[in-house]
């Protein structure tokens, strides 16, 4: 009794896997690529080659932090009094 239920429970899954297994290759033959699917699917492969890497953006940073500097540097030497001259008398 006990080897039955074992048997029809595995007969059980093995049936349940091959129906999602025959699903699944049944769906995959339906979508076939589309031409709108492929021009999406170009669109996105457009985009990605557009995205800057880690090292432009890294250099981006580094041109931004010396510019932001030398702003800085400008504005400071701007806000400091002249120096006063020494009287010679």
């Amino acid at each position: 009794m006990r080897s039955s239920s074992f048997v029809t429970l595995v007969t059980i899954g093995l049936l349940t896997m091959l129906l999602c297994l025959g699903s699944a290759i049944g769906y995959a033959a339906e979508s076939a690529v589309t031409p709108e699917l492929e021009a999406k699917a170009q669109r996105v492969r457009d985009q990605k080659a557009q995205q800057p890497t880690q090292a432009q953006r890294d250099a981006s940073a580094a041109a931004l932090k010396a510019q932001k500097e030398k702003i800085k540097k400008a504005k400071e030497s701007q806000t400091q009094p002249a120096p006063a001259e020494k009287s010679s008398e």
